[in-house]
């Protein structure tokens, strides 16, 4: 805008210079054409505001270190030409990460801008200070309006040293498998309305004289939680975000629900979260990822609790070496 503003003062300038010396109708038709440009491209660009449409997506979930980026569109469903449009994003989280952009839009071409993915977190992208240029350059008419989305950033599920033991892990109790089915665990009892004849066991009905249902078992284990401190440090806490991905994955994959539990920052209770399905896994981390760590944040790893416990660290020895 600056450029176009220098190159119109230059213009004047020369246009009144060609008035004052130049005798003749010619000189003054080019200067009052010249002061109308500005209010002629006013006239048509003040109109298009109320034709514009921001719109502003990001990823649902982006990876750590993975290239991604948000996308920022211009929609304009007005007839008249559409100057360009102007926007300062801005991007940000509790964890220290944050960018700013300006940005230069087109009447419905979609911009891509790139996030920085350092560290896993929550970005919020807010497009502010938006407005329109005049058709020549020289005015900016601000539309009065903001928009915002945010970005999670998700850690890379890395394997914890050790791995988690649930050899050991034992059934409190055992109750019947919804549904039915095939189980190595059953329990034998009397037909009963609506049981399902395929969990007939004819060989015992046929001694018993009565008909016997096969009831499949899933056994009910003791709590599973698996514990983590929220860390100052970015790179520790991405490398515990890590293993903690993981090892929620690989205790469902072993069909065990679990509570993941931490110290609040500030009160320092304790937090838990139910882990049972792997859409509960990206809830955790909407939960986690926020959540600023201060200094004093004690450690939840000497708590005691009862049932199985893991504890995730980060990779020392990684983190260390860098």
């Amino acid at each position: 805008m600056a450029k176009n503003r220098i190159l119109y003062s230059a213009w004047l300038v020369f246009c009144i210079i060609f008035f004052v010396f130049y005798i003749g109708p010619s000189a003054w038709i080019i200067l009052v054409i010249s002061l109308a440009l500005p209010l002629i491209s006013l006239a048509f660009s003040i109109p298009a505001k109320k034709y514009i449409v921001i719109e502003m997506s990001a990823p649902g979930r982006a990876i750590r270190g993975r290239d991604s980026e948000i996308r920022i569109c211009a929609k304009y469903s007005g007839t008249v030409v559409c100057p360009r449009i102007y926007a300062r994003i801005s991007l940000g989280s509790l964890r220290g990460q944050g960018q700013t952009a300006k940005a230069t839009l087109y009447p419905n071409i979609p911009l891509d801008i790139p996030l920085k993915t350092v560290h896993c977190g929550i970005l919020t992208c807010t497009a502010q200070n938006i407005g329109i240029y005049d058709h020549l350059g020289l005015f900016r008419i601000p539309l009065k309006t903001t928009i915002s989305t945010t970005a999670v950033i998700a850690p890379i599920p890395t394997a914890p040293r050790p791995l988690p033991d649930i050899s050991n892990f034992s059934a409190v109790s055992y109750r019947p498998k919804y549904g039915g089915g095939f189980s190595e665990i059953y329990e034998l009892r009397d037909y009963r309305a609506g049981d399902s004849l395929r969990d007939i066991h004819w060989k015992l009905s046929v001694k018993s004289d009565n008909l016997i249902i096969r009831e499949a078992q899933i056994p009910d284990r003791e709590l599973a939680v698996v514990t983590i401190d929220i860390m100052h440090s970015g790179d520790m806490y991405d490398s515990a975000l890590d293993r903690l991905a993981w090892t929620s994955d690989y205790l469902l994959e072993h069909t065990i629900p679990h509570d993941v539990r931490w110290l609040d920052p500030q009160s320092h209770a304790v937090c838990s979260f139910s882990v049972s399905s792997r859409e509960d896994i990206s809830a955790l981390f909407r939960v986690l990822l926020p959540i600023k760590a201060t200094d004093n944040t004690p450690s939840i790893r000497e708590m005691p609790f009862s049932g199985w416990r893991y504890h995730v660290e980060p990779d020392y020895e990684k983190e260390g070496s860098r």
